[in-house]
C-alpha cells in the first residue's frame, strides 16, 4: 500500500503529486490563475494549511513550481507555457 509520504516514480510524494496535477488542471481551466491553498488542500484531501504549505514547498524544492511571493494564488508552474483557450499553438 502506498502512503502519502512515500516517493513515487517522479520523486514526489503521492499528495504532492496530486497537488501538482490539481494546480496544473486548475490553471488550465481558469485562464492561468492559481488555486487557493484551501482549494489545493481540498483536492488532495488535506485540511491543515501548514501541511498544504509543506507539500507546496516540496513541489518548489523539486523545481515543479515557483512561488511568486506569499500572497494567495501566487504559484507558477515551471517548465511549461500557458496558452490561453482559443489561441493556436
Amino acid at each position: 500500500m502506498t502512503t502519502p509520504h512515500k516517493p513515487q516514480h517522479n520523486g514526489l510524494s503521492v499528495r504532492a503529486s496530486r497537488m501538482l496535477d490539481f494546480i496544473t488542471q486548475y490553471k488550465q481551466a481558469h485562464d492561468g490563475n492559481a488555486p487557493t491553498i484551501r482549494e489545493i488542500g481540498n483536492a488532495a484531501g488535506v485540511s491543515s494549511t501548514s501541511l498544504i504549505s509543506y507539500y507546496i514547498d516540496e513541489l518548489a524544492r523539486a523545481g515543479k513550481i515557483r512561488r511568486a511571493g506569499l500572497a494567495a494564488r501566487q504559484i507558477e508552474l515551471v517548465g511549461g507555457r500557458y496558452i490561453p483557450p482559443g489561441v493556436e499553438q
